[in-house]
């Protein structure tokens, strides 16, 4: 509060400012500005102006390689998924090869569980975004 009232008091003329207080909430009640004092907070208003775009622009350049790097973890884990469906196709085409028949049970899929366990969360990750 003690801030507000030192830049109303430097910012405008004491003279034409009367604050009060009332329910902890700052009223302020004036007279005619003085050409002075309108210069002066359309200064302050630029410069504030100047500040809040600096802001903006600050926020927009960080979101953006948010963004560029969410694009490119994106890209990654579809190389991960695309090379984990190419190793799981192998091992079924070896399976086959060698047993005759298509994996059919867990105990078929255990040497290679922990890729298909991955891949599947790859998959759902994917389809989420």
């Amino acid at each position: 509060m003690f801030m507000i009232y030192t830049i109303l008091y430097y910012i405008l003329n004491m003279d034409t400012i009367f604050l009060c207080m009332k329910h902890m909430k700052i009223i302020i009640i004036s007279k005619k500005l003085q050409k002075a004092d309108i210069r002066y907070m359309k200064e302050l208003y630029q410069k504030y102006a100047e500040i809040k775009y600096l802001i903006a622009k600050k926020n927009m350049e960080m979101d953006n390689k948010n963004k560029d790097d969410s694009i490119i973890a994106l890209e990654k884990l579809k190389q991960e998924k695309l090379a984990l469906q190419i190793k799981l196709k192998n091992f079924q085409e070896e399976f086959v090869e060698k047993n005759g028949r298509p994996i059919k049970t867990l105990e078929d899929q255990k040497p290679i569980r922990k890729d298909y366990l991955r891949y599947k969360e790859l998959k759902k990750i994917l389809q989420a975004s």
